[in-house]
């Protein structure tokens, strides 16, 4: 049969140790609401400064989608941002240099070259920018 004063011990043990749990996750869950404020604040702070630049910025994803464009960009090429947003990376460049710009961009991701090499954006009314890849 069991005692019931070492049961209740047992409760109150585990409690606290619960409580002492829960205290950690609260402060685990504070610090993460911290980080996650400093990173949106850096992120706003980068895309500022990048938006001011006069040079064309163009970042995208792993698959060549666009996911973001500076303003100068965009005033560069006519684009609007609902205009580039998802799209691929190769229907703003001349067709003569997409199987040049994909092979750079392989080596680039293998760490085999680091060279900028240029080649022609396209402007929303068909003229045609340089731009270089980094």
């Amino acid at each position: 049969m069991h005692d019931p004063s070492r049961a209740y011990q047992e409760i109150l043990e585990e409690n606290a140790l619960l409580k002492k749990r829960l205290h950690a996750l609260e402060h685990l869950e504070s610090e993460r609401k911290q980080l996650a404020e400093k990173l949106r604040e850096s992120q706003e702070l980068f895309t500022g400064l990048v938006n001011t630049i006069s040079d064309a910025v163009i970042h995208t994803d792993l698959k060549g989608n666009v996911v973001f464009v500076n303003h100068s960009t965009l005033q560069m090429s006519g684009y609007r941002w609902e205009d580039v947003e998802g799209r691929n990376m190769l229907q703003f460049v001349s067709p003569e240099d997409h199987d040049g710009l994909l092979e750079n961009i392989s080596k680039m991701m293998d760490g085999q070259i680091r060279s900028k090499k240029e080649y022609w954006l396209l402007t929303r009314d068909c003229r045609k920018l340089p731009f270089e890849l980094s």
